[in-house]
């Protein structure tokens, strides 16, 4: 895949029929529960997802893959590989399981 210095991301649509059978896991203590757009600070990771096209395999973004980083106006660092999309990774949410200070 090629990299162009100028791209967009676009949010994922999802429905509850999208989110039928997906877990969500909590970024602080990993507890696990269905995925709903009801979770407190839930974030779909699905197909189509800013997540699952904006970030490489390597676990990095795809700016750091850039010739020049929009971000920083540095060098991109990434160039021993090519940008590869993650794709579908478990959604997220916050359990509140270290209080909602």
């Amino acid at each position: 895949m090629m990299i162009n210095e100028t791209f967009t991301i676009k949010a994922a649509v999802h429905s509850a029929a999208t989110l039928n059978g997906r877990k969500a896991k909590c970024l602080s203590c990993s507890r696990e529960a269905a995925s709903s757009d009801n979770l407190p600070f839930f974030q779909f990771n699905g197909e189509g997802s800013e997540r699952a096209t904006r970030d490489c395999k390597c676990g990095y973004s795809i700016v750091t893959h850039l010739e020049v980083n929009p971000t920083t106006g540095r060098a991109g660092h990434n160039k021993d590989h090519e940008f590869t999309p993650r794709g579908d990774t478990q959604d997220t949410f916050y359990c509140g399981c270290r209080g909602w200070e």
